[in-house]
C-alpha cells in the first residue's frame, strides 16, 4: 500500500489544477516558468487586446517527467499548447 501510494505521488498531472495541488507542485510550477520564459524569449507567444466580439483559441498545459532507465527523476516538463482545432479561419 505504501509502494502504491510512492508511485501515485509521482504520476503527470492531466490539468493545471491537479499539477498545483499535488505534492510536487513545486516542480511544476518551475517547470511551468521555464516553459512561458522559453514562449517570451523566442517571441513566440506574447499577451495581447483580444479585439471586440472575437474569441480567444484555448490553450491548455501539458505535463511530463522525464525520467532515467532506473525510474529515477530527470526533469519535470510542462508545455503550453493551444486547442488550434477550435480556430475558425478568419475570425480567431
Amino acid at each position: 500500500m505504501v509502494a502504491e501510494a510512492f508511485i501515485a505521488d509521482f504520476e503527470e498531472p492531466m490539468t493545471f489544477e491537479e499539477a498545483i495541488g499535488c505534492k510536487q507542485n513545486r516542480h511544476w510550477k518551475c517547470a511551468m516558468d521555464v516553459e512561458m520564459s522559453s514562449l517570451i524569449e523566442n517571441e513566440t507567444w506574447t499577451l495581447e487586446e483580444l479585439p471586440k466580439n472575437s474569441k480567444a483559441i484555448p490553450c491548455k498545459w501539458v505535463y511530463k517527467i522525464k525520467k532515467n532507465p532506473d525510474g529515477s527523476i530527470v526533469k519535470y516538463i510542462a508545455r503550453l499548447v493551444a486547442k488550434g482545432f477550435t480556430h475558425r479561419y478568419g475570425i480567431d
